[in-house]
């Protein structure tokens, strides 16, 4: 099996936290569960075997996805297909990072998955027609990393005010939220669109993501 994971440049750092490639992985298992972990998923699948997501619950098939996808900010499991031989290229967003690449409000992809074609046409179809063309993984990812950087939309960063309300977020207790809620310099329905606006969920059922995948 390949895995590589691709040494981010310091203009995509700050948003990003990986693009990574695997190749040949078999896993032993049919459907994975995904854990929430409140990050935005841009998924390339190299190896022409669509990918069926299920109902948590009952495990009936919901949808079936080829190509390119994006996997919102999910609150609960996400249920999805594993296949033999798999080939993907992954980026991985972080909580605050993808809105200046995807162009519209997060809080839209809370909880779903969709086509990458509804968020950037035409020009994501070509740039997987590209990368299945190169054959090393750091060639793959100069490509990705040169599309994102062409993508990238300073306007639309978050301030620098909600990027430290999310590193408290992550570091600090649970029983400490009250505490850091009170200290983001706006008021808390401001906090709240704009971390709808950014991360997608709000900012205690984000926080509840990252206690669970601390436990």
């Amino acid at each position: 099996m390949i895995f590589e994971q691709y040494h981010l440049p310091s203009n995509l750092e700050k948003h990003l936290e990986s693009i990574l490639y695997f190749k040949g992985l078999s896993p032993n298992h049919s459907i994975e569960r995904i854990v929430p972990t409140g990050h935005i998923f841009v998924v390339f699948e190299l190896d022409n075997i669509p990918r069926n997501t299920y109902d948590n619950e009952t495990l009936a098939q919901i949808d079936t996805f080829t190509k390119v996808w994006v996997s919102g900010t999910h609150r609960n499991f996400l249920s999805i297909s594993a296949h033999q031989n798999s080939e993907m290229l992954v980026i991985q967003f972080k909580p605050t990072g993808a809105f200046p690449f995807l162009h519209c409000p997060i809080q839209k992809l809370n909880d779903k998955v969709v086509s990458a074609n509804e968020i950037f046409g035409k020009e994501i179809l070509k740039l997987r027609d590209d990368i299945l063309l190169t054959e090393s993984p750091q060639s793959k990812f100069e490509l990705v990393a040169n599309w994102l950087l062409e993508r990238f939309d300073s306007k639309k960063e978050a301030p620098d005010y909600l990027l430290t309300f999310t590193e408290r977020l992550q570091k600090e207790p649970l029983s400490n939220l009250k505490n850091i809620v009170d200290s983001y310099p706006a008021s808390q329905k401001q906090l709240i669109e704009h971390f709808k606006k950014y991360v997608g969920l709000t900012p205690k059922y984000y926080h509840r993501i990252l206690r669970f995948n601390e436990i």
